[in-house]
């Protein structure tokens, strides 16, 4: 089970992100909350879990990718280690 704080922070975090899709900067912190909930998981053997976690990370950056928002390199460096 995923600590209460980190559950309520992302939700906070997909609501910004919900309301601007275009605003690259709340779109990275949301890929970016996903990938460290998948870390947590990991931690905790949650593996269902953290695989549900990095799929969103995945889904969150290729949609940035296709709507044209920028990636810097961190980005595409994790959005080319998700899809390996």
């Amino acid at each position: 089970m995923t600590p209460t704080c980190f559950t309520e922070t992302n939700t906070i975090v997909e609501r910004l992100a919900d309301s601007d899709i275009a605003n690259a900067g709340w779109q990275r912190d949301l890929w970016v909350t996903y990938a460290k909930l998948a870390h947590l998981c990991l931690k905790r053997d949650q593996t269902a879990e953290a695989k549900g976690s990095l799929r969103n990370a995945y889904d969150k950056l290729s949609g940035m990718k296709q709507r044209g928002l920028h990636l810097c390199l961190e980005d595409e460096k994790f959005l080319a280690w998700l899809w390996a």
